[in-house]
Formats: structure tokens, sequence, C-alpha cells
């Protein structure tokens, strides 16, 4: 079956919800769960690549606008409580920003573009017994993954 990347991640935050009760991790419904969740994990990781790259992203951007030592050419730093922070100028903190919004502006358009693709999806195990006490939204988001239509 096709389906999208938004509604993997819809299946994996409600899932993971579901299974904080320990009586519904050891049933077969989360037998199930725990067991496609294992493959969906890596169907997600185009997701968790695009946040990887913006952190990373994010982080060059602070350090290429971060103030430097003139001699030692060694970051300079503020002293937040116990955290260092790089230091700027009132210019390089605008410019800063600035580059750090565009990123997150083109970061928030690649990944709606990709939530909105759909892959092929066959599910490794399908529960054999659903509990009777699921919500709507539970149901709705297991549909076809862990339980048969």
């Amino acid at each position: 079956m096709k389906i999208t990347y938004e509604n993997l991640i819809k299946f994996d935050n409600i899932a993971a919800r579901w299974l904080k009760n320990l009586n519904n991790e050891n049933t077969k419904l989360g037998y199930a769960i725990k067991k496609v969740s294992k493959k969906i994990t890596v169907l997600l990781k185009p997701v968790s690549e695009l946040d990887e790259q913006l952190q990373i992203d994010v982080e060059d951007i602070r350090s290429d606008n971060a103030l430097t030592d003139p001699t030692t050419k060694a970051f300079i730093y503020d002293l937040v409580g116990e955290v260092r922070h790089y230091k700027y100028t009132p210019e390089t903190r605008k410019k800063r920003d600035n580059e750090i919004r565009i990123k997150i502006k083109q970061y928030n358009v690649d990944v709606e573009k990709l939530l909105s693709q759909e892959i092929e999806f066959t599910t490794p195990y399908f529960a054999t017994e659903i509990p009777k006490d699921l919500t709507l939204e539970e149901k709705d988001a297991f549909k076809e993954i862990v339980i048969k239509k």
C-alpha cells in the first residue's frame, strides 16, 4: 500500500503514546506495534536526516558569524551561567539571525514536501486481537498498518 511520511509519523507518535500504558504493551496489538515500529523507524530516516542537516546548518551559521580573537583566531564566548555561547557584534547577530531564518524557511518547505510524499509500505505483521477500547484516533492511525481493514 502507499502511505505518506506524515501518516507514518502520526502512527509512530500515537503508537508510542498507546504503548506507554504497560497493559497495552503486553497485548497482541502491542506486539504488532513494536514489530512494525522497527520498520517505520528505518522508513523515517529521510525525515530524521532533514532534522539533523538543519541542526548542522544552524550550527555552521552560528560559528561562521561568531567573533574570533584577532590574534589566536579562537572563538570568543559569552558565559551565561555555566553555558558558553558564541559572542557576536550587533551586525553579526543580525546577519546570523537572518541566515537562520532563511535556513528554517527552506527546511519547512523541504519537510512539507517530504511529509506529503507517498512511499510503498508493506506491514510485516497485523495484530490478531484488537482491544475494544481503542479511540477513533488510534483506530484511524493503526488501520492498515497493524490492524487489517
